[in-house]
């Protein structure tokens, strides 16, 4: 009876790695473009529910998600391996694969058909080799980016890793010698809260936009375009540093950021687009600089839902040009300057505003008008010296009408009574105060000072 008992099991054992044989299959053919079909294959083994693409050259454009050549098997695709020769992802490629988690897309792939994966859900990694290829990449829509799920439905817990040469990017900093970033090129990616641009002076539409995790931005000069919705759906940003040679606010550029609290808007803008700011919940202070009625340019009818509590901070003395312009005048409409107050050196003083300085009551600002500014010396051996300008008045009273930047010097202060006196080299000097003045060198012992000549003091 034992034995049969073995015969059985070992039947049952066969049978058992006999399912998994023939359930663990291998499928494959040709995906390349008309005319080149042979010159890309694809394979998919089931084991790992990898699909891999190989060969040179363009895959296919499909018309349907059905048409794809592993349709059949598109619900058990959880990994996509693109190799190093295939140059494009064809139309609707993998917009049915609602399992796959993971692709790795080549240096050499310049091209993303549309709605490649316009159903890919799940879709959270995203593994590259070249970051500068990946900035010149053409997507045909935003169903073309690997994290378009990200753009939609709620935005939190929202996940799109990317990773370089294996490594998960936190910081995206941008290679020298890329001048431009493609559309959709980092559409929906959320692993990196910080962008370097470094040598780019253009962004194209859609460029950044839903990249849930960033929280500020520095665009540097050098960036002179910056094309719409480049930043839209950002919704953890909150402040933003524009370009100074900035021509365009662009349509939609700031789209559903409900983070932004402030913007300031350079002088050098001429033409802002529909729903830049739009509906703008959080924001609550706009700078501009614009001085002349002419220079202030026009706002479109969606620039933002609601004016309602959003201070419109204008230089001093031009709040008459922007009442006079229609929708500007629907702000809180606040006269006020940047007032920028410096220490020539911080360990000897500080410079305070006084007590009576009136401000706007939303930002703080220094409103325009005269107000008062003191140079505070941090303790007794300094004392105030001039501001920059030469003025010697302290406290000092200043009439502010336009940005304004005052710094208080200071300088060592030297007792009157000086005890002269020569010692002798190798003197020890314990805990007293070395200072030098002027090329002179004093040492402050107790209540009094002394000048030393004719030796050296370490």
């Amino acid at each position: 009876m034992k034995y049969k008992h073995y015969i059985l099991a070992a039947i049952l054992l066969s049978m058992s790695l006999l399912g998994c044989m023939l359930h663990a299959e291998t499928y494959s053919g040709t995906c390349g473009a008309t005319g080149n079909e042979s010159n890309v294959t694809w394979s998919l083994n089931t084991t790992d529910s990898t699909l891999t693409i190989s060969g040179t050259g363009a895959m296919a454009d499909w018309t349907t998600e059905n048409d794809v050549p592993w349709n059949a098997q598109q619900k058990s695709i959880k990994t996509v391996l693109i190799e190093h020769g295939v140059t494009k992802i064809g139309g609707f490629a993998f917009s049915k694969d609602s399992l796959l988690t993971a692709i790795t897309i080549p240096a050499s792939l310049t091209h993303v058909g549309d709605s490649a994966f316009r159903n890919c859900v799940k879709l959270n990694n995203l593994y590259i080799s070249d970051l500068a290829a990946w900035c010149s990449i053409d997507l045909s829509d935003y169903t073309s980016a690997p994290f378009n799920h990200n753009t939609t439905g709620v935005t939190t817990n929202k996940i799109g890793n990317l990773y370089l040469n294996g490594s998960l990017v936190s910081a995206l900093a941008i290679p020298d010698g890329v001048t431009t970033i493609k559309k959709y090129a980092f559409c929906g990616c959320c692993s990196f809260t910080s962008i370097l641009l470094n040598q780019v002076t253009a962004l194209e539409s859609f460029a950044f936009s839903s990249c849930h995790s960033i929280k500020s931005l520095v665009l540097p000069p050098m960036v002179s375009s910056i094309a719409q919705n480049v930043f839209a759906n950002c919704t953890s940003l909150e402040t933003v540093i524009l370009p100074e040679n900035l021509q365009t606010l662009s349509g939609g550029l700031f789209f559903n950021c409900p983070s932004l609290a402030s913007l300031t808007i350079p002088v050098s803008v001429t033409s802002i687009g529909t729903r830049s700011l739009f509906p703008g919940f959080s924001l609550k202070d706009i700078y501009v600089k614009w001085t002349t009625k002419n220079a202030i340019p026009s706002l479109p009818t969606q620039f933002i839902n609601s004016y309602s509590g959003i201070a419109l901070h204008v230089p001093c003395g031009t709040k008459a040009y922007y009442e006079a312009k229609s929708r500007w005048q629907n702000f809180q409409l606040v006269e006020d300057n940047g007032l920028k107050l410096c220490s020539a050196d911080p360990t000897m003083g500080l410079v305070q505003l006084g007590t009576a300085v009136p401000r706007d009551t939303l930002s703080a600002r220094v409103l325009c008008g005269d107000t008062v500014i003191t140079a505070v010396p941090i303790d007794a051996n300094y004392r105030f010296k001039q501001w920059s300008d030469g003025n010697i008045d302290n406290p000092r009273k200043i009439s502010i009408n336009c940005d304004s930047t005052f710094t208080a010097e200071f300088e060592i202060t030297i007792p009157t009574a000086i005890d002269n006196a020569t010692f002798p080299s190798g003197e020890g000097w314990g805990e007293a105060t070395k200072i030098l003045r002027d090329s002179q060198l004093f040492i402050i012992r107790g209540d009094k000072t002394y000048t030393i000549t004719g030796i050296e003091i370490r």
